[in-house]
């Protein structure tokens, strides 16, 4: 019973992000695609592939690519989730990065 009252509020929250899924607190787990975020450009899309593979400088550069807009929109959720995964392979300032956008915002 307590898991379907669970299921419930996990669904009703993904609802009200619209469709988008993810936790700031964790979010190496997401289900957003990143590609979309990309228009076309090939180097994001390497280093995108890069980070995941462990490349914690790949995912340090694509985080700053998003958070100063450099070759792509300016997107601090995209920047938190690089950031956040740089900060998950060893990156101190990967993890001082998420933090300063989950604690204010910038």
């Amino acid at each position: 019973m307590l898991n379907k009252i669970a299921g419930v509020a996990v669904i009703l929250s993904t609802l009200a992000f619209g469709g988008v899924s993810f936790n700031l607190g964790n979010s190496r787990n997401y289900d957003v695609d990143e590609y979309r975020y990309f228009d076309g450009n090939s180097q994001l899309r390497y280093l995108h592939r890069q980070c995941l593979k462990g490349r914690k400088f790949s995912c340090m550069r694509i985080a700053e690519k998003f958070y100063y807009g450099l070759g792509v929109r300016k997107n601090l959720d995209m920047a938190f989730r690089y950031y956040n995964k740089a900060c998950d392979l060893g990156d101190k300032m990967g993890c001082t990065k998420a933090e300063r956008i989950m604690r204010y915002g910038w």
